[in-house]
């Protein structure tokens, strides 16, 4: 039997199959196991790949949401969670849907302007409940092609989704404020301090550790990379000033699953700011993709950022730059004024960007070169992010239909069947992760 046929018997429209999501072996009606391999079979047969991708609508939209729990479910594989990421946003791209778990409601936007934007979004300040948060909303009705920007938020909502780490900006979720769900809106957590250009600006030296910064996003990049996801816009603006003074990497805009330049158009080519671009990425032609190692690259100019308090080559204009490092083949020099950007910090930047990317070290090389920097000192990671209007909020989340019963249960309404962290009598290890103790009814 096909696969997409097996996981349609077992996830049929109008039948009922129950799923325990726990971190022990589910016993239910279908074995967890076997949901996963059908789906590996599918993402490794062409034929039932195609008929998958050609489905819209209701079934689309159950695929996805299929999709979304397999990939919190923790017995996944790294690869096959990879995979599964990557399905997942073929998908929304050709059925222009989301996960339903992603969406969010009770959304109060702030004041009566803007407090920045882009090319196709602007940033507002926002509430829910008493939990400030940043919107990010996609301006499409100034721009005839709505479907492809609505489906670039998509695609970075469900990125975003998937990553928990205490030096990512946490994904709150979809919001839309309009009734026809074109005003798309992402959610993430406010951060009252600014990015890592505004600390510096507004902070005395004397009071920042930079080494800790330095350390706080080659964590978060570290995991990134392990997560098997390109950055790909990586600078001082997009790292955010937690309220305990560590950094978080946020705006996903151009983040990609890495390996999949096939599967994207030519618009996925490098779209990041020029003083940040490797030089692979400032040629034109095949290599002109996002990489791991172009982010390693973005990284030194980061920690230039951090160290310097200037941007990548400040002495030049934007025009310079691409002579300067394909032409002359320089990198950012070394200010002589900066005593707090030692030897050490400085030959580690300057193999970032040597420019083989074959020959940057990785992220993971970084951590363990920025730890003997510190040998007099321990860098500790970051808390979680701990906050209990998150919880609340994911709490809420549009699962498919949760039921203790599902016999009496048709609804297609989501909760989460936790009593003080206990589920059907059985305690969670975690009972604040996402997959934690969710009992699914599929109906």
């Amino acid at each position: 039997m096909m696969a997409v046929q097996h996981c349609q018997q077992l996830f049929p429209c109008r039948h009922v199959v129950t799923v325990m999501l726990a971190p022990r072996k589910p016993t239910s009606l279908v074995e967890f196991d076997q949901v996963l391999w059908d789906i590996q079979e599918i993402i490794e047969d062409e034929r039932q790949l195609k008929e998958l991708l050609e489905t819209r609508g209701d079934s689309a939209q159950e695929w996805l949401d299929i999709f979304q729990l397999l990939a919190e479910y923790p017995n996944v594989s790294k690869n096959l969670q990879s995979s599964i990421f990557r399905l997942m946003i073929r998908l929304s791209r050709k059925s222009g849907l989301h996960p339903q778990c992603l969406t969010i409601w009770g959304v109060q936007k702030l004041g009566n302007h803007p407090i920045g934007g882009g090319a196709f979004g602007d940033v507002w300040k926002g509430r829910i409940g008493q939990q400030l948060v940043c919107m990010k909303v996609v301006r499409a009705f100034e721009t005839s092609d709505v479907k492809q920007i609505l489906k670039d938020y998509m695609q970075e909502a469900i990125i975003w989704r998937q990553l928990n780490h205490p030096n990512l900006l946490p994904f709150m979720g979809i919001y839309y404020s309009d009734m026809e769900q074109k005003q798309l809106c992402l959610v993430s957590p406010w951060m009252e301090k600014g990015n890592i250009v505004q600390f510096l600006k507004n902070t005395s030296p004397d009071l920042v550790d930079h080494d800790l910064l330095a350390y706080d996003v080659a964590c978060g990049l570290s995991h990134l990379h392990d997560m098997k996801i390109v950055h790909g816009d990586l600078k001082g603006v997009n790292i955010l000033i937690t309220p305990d003074l560590r950094a978080c990497i946020g705006d996903f805009g151009l983040s990609r699953i890495s390996a999949t330049q096939l599967w994207l158009s030519e618009t996925s080519r490098s779209k990041g700011t020029m003083r940040w671009l490797s030089p692979e990425l400032l040629r034109p032609g095949p290599s002109c993709v996002p990489s791991k190692e172009s982010d390693v690259y973005a990284y030194a100019c980061v920690c230039y950022e951090i160290f310097t308090g200037r941007i990548p080559f400040y002495e030049l204009p934007e025009v310079a730059i691409v002579f300067e490092v394909l032409i002359d083949k320089h990198h950012p020099s070394r200010p002589k004024d900066c005593a707090r950007l030692r030897p050490s910090m400085w030959d580690m930047m300057t193999g970032c960007w040597n420019e083989a990317p074959v020959s940057r070290p990785t992220m993971a090389d970084v951590l363990v070169r920025i730890n003997e920097m510190n040998v007099d000192r321990l860098l500790e990671p970051t808390s979680g992010w701990n906050n209990p209007a998150f919880t609340r909020i994911w709490n809420d989340a549009k699962y498919p239909s949760v039921s203790q019963n599902p016999e009496g249960d048709s609804s297609r309404k989501s909760e989460w069947q936790r009593d003080n962290g206990q589920v059907r009598g059985h305690e969670l290890d975690n009972p604040h992760e996402p997959w934690a103790g969710k009992c699914l009814t599929f109906v």
